[in-house]
């Protein structure tokens, strides 16, 4: 995986951002990108061959003494080639330079798919928590919607 690279968003030029079609481009996401900056956060961007197609964040404020690992997407062509693997192994390890020891996250009831693979990286359930998610319609208005979703976790270090 010579060609993949994982960095810093903040690191990156903004206007970059929207070229993943799930990517950080609403008014939300640069806002997170804002309390990012002030270290309440990380989130990366996977790159490649040069182009972003994914990106994760570690919010390090949500749930005292646990990273909670959120908004991790990989483009739709680029899924089930271990990149989202490289990326959330990214998210750990600053969590744990962060000095945290457990890492948690939602995943949607429905989304089998995502719990699966959160299991084969070592994550179990401990709950359940409902979630708001905004998608954008078919319009490109942004649309609110809460989800009930597993909560998991794993020891990080």
């Amino acid at each position: 995986m010579n060609d993949v690279l994982v960095c810093d968003l903040l690191s990156t030029e903004l206007d970059q951002l929207s070229c993943i079609e799930s990517g950080v481009s609403t008014d939300a996401d640069l806002d997170v990108l804002r309390r990012a900056s002030g270290g309440d956060m990380a989130v990366f961007g996977l790159f490649h061959n040069g182009v972003l197609v994914g990106k994760g964040g570690a919010d390090f404020v949500t749930t005292p003494d646990v990273a909670r690992i959120w908004m991790v997407k990989i483009d739709e062509a680029f899924r089930s080639q271990g990149l989202g693997t490289v990326l959330m192994r990214m998210l750990e390890l600053v969590s744990v330079e962060r000095g945290f020891t457990e890492a948690e996250l939602l995943v949607e009831l429905v989304n089998a798919r995502a719990k699966a693979w959160y299991e084969r990286l070592g994550y179990e359930i401990v709950g359940e928590e409902t979630d708001v998610v905004y998608e954008r319609d078919s319009s490109g208005v942004s649309q609110r919607r809460e989800v009930m979703c597993y909560l998991m976790r794993r020891a990080i270090s």
